[in-house]
């Protein structure tokens, strides 16, 4: 690279750099939000009509419903921050096949938080029964929509980011790997817990550290950007590197 070019290119490496620390510190601050989960013990106790499911505190009446809520738009809006600043660009210069579907989940996760449970369908079985018989506000049914939407989402990533790094031993194709395995055990004790009312909020904060930790793997993930003009690498800084 002649030096009329090397002054152009060491600015878009600083401002690469700074778009990575952005991205990692929005992520990061999003999954602290999307882990209110650890306030419920010290706010609500540990046993209790939360022993359902934890979601249900975001339910409309419920003490601290409001703060939830508002954790969860904000754990979302952070995601897709992070996401835009971070670029859906892997470790060798690929597309990453899984970035589309983390947007999906943030997206519902961010329509969820705006169309709260009508009631705690896992804590009354009233709520339940008003449920199955399409009694409740629209509402309720949208956030039932947006958490299927949400789940199945994230899931497909996480699948996805094993298929793409098949094979790799880079920490993020055996995250991937372990992530898979995890989500293979945990979503038939999430049916368990929600047919037979108990445990949910043992289960559930399984899905929250799991949804966490591909959020993370995404982000923090090494990109080598590509300078389309020069067609060189540009360079990235050391804790980027392998």
């Amino acid at each position: 690279m002649n030096k009329e070019n090397a002054a152009p290119a060491e600015m878009k490496a600083r401002q690469f750099a700074t778009r990575v620390v952005a991205s990692q510190i929005l992520i990061v601050v999003g999954v602290v939000a999307t882990n209110w989960w650890v306030l419920v013990p010290f706010r609500h106790g540990i046993t209790g009509p939360h022993q359902g499911f934890l979601s249900d505190l975001e339910a409309t009446g419920e003490p601290d419903a409001s703060l939830y809520r508002s954790l969860d738009f904000l754990a979302s809006l952070l995601t897709l921050l992070a996401l835009g600043l971070r670029g859906p660009i892997g470790r060798v210069g690929e597309r990453r096949a899984e970035f589309p579907w983390i947007i999906v989940f943030a997206v519902a996760g961010m329509a969820g938080s705006l169309s709260p449970y009508a009631c705690a369908e896992g804590t009354y079985p009233s709520c339940r029964q008003l449920e199955w018989h399409f009694q409740l506000p629209m509402h309720h049914y949208l956030h039932i929509a947006s958490g299927i939407v949400e789940f199945a989402a994230i899931t497909i990533a996480v699948e996805l980011a094993r298929r793409r790094t098949r094979g790799e031993f880079t920490p993020e194709g055996r995250a991937a790997r372990v992530l898979t395995r995890v989500l293979f055990v945990a979503y038939p004790a999430l049916a368990v817990a929600y047919l037979g009312d108990a445990f949910g909020a043992f289960v559930e904060p399984v899905f929250f550290l799991t949804f966490s930790a591909m959020l993370l793997l995404e982000v923090f993930e090494p990109q080598r950007p590509i300078d389309v003009d020069s067609n060189e690498s540009i360079s990235y800084p050391s804790w980027q590197r392998d």
